[in-house]
């Protein structure tokens, strides 16, 4: 019988802090009303910005967050309002952070994993040497 697998609370807190930061930053740029602009370029060569949409999507809002909060800064979106830029700041603060932590957590268990995989397979090694009765590291002998 499988042992059902078990996710550590640590990589559920993780996946949670960054789906809330996800979430938190989707819904405040949807209803903060900042404005698109979108630039044209005329005949002469002159460019022109054009206010287009004062209320973002949900696909905008969630793609301005990702973009500012991993400081992508595509520069397809821009805010309009001051109160924004203020939350993009901090958005880039908390976001940095918890995107780093969690992946040091994922690259953790990854390595835990492995050293545990590797361990297993050095007994294993160690146990066909002891059967076949000759040494399995140099200076060690196969009960090691």
């Amino acid at each position: 019988m499988e042992m059902p697998v078990r996710i550590p609370i640590f990589r559920l807190r993780a996946a949670a802090a960054v789906c809330a930061w996800l979430g938190s930053g989707t819904i405040f740029y949807r209803y903060i009303n900042n404005c698109s602009f979108k630039s044209l370029c005329t005949f002469s060569g002159t460019i022109v910005s054009l206010k287009s949409d004062c209320d973002w999507t949900w696909e905008m809002s969630f793609y301005y967050t990702v973009q500012s909060g991993l400081s992508i800064g595509f520069g397809l979106l821009a805010e309009s309002r001051d109160e924004s830029r203020f939350y993009t700041i901090l958005s880039i603060l908390a976001g940095s952070s918890l995107i780093g932590g969690a992946l040091s957590f994922f690259m953790s268990s990854v390595f835990h994993k492995q050293q545990e995989w590797q361990s297993e397979q050095e007994k294993i090694l160690a146990k066909f040497a002891l059967q076949k009765g000759c040494n399995g590291y140099a200076g060690m002998d196969p009960q090691q």
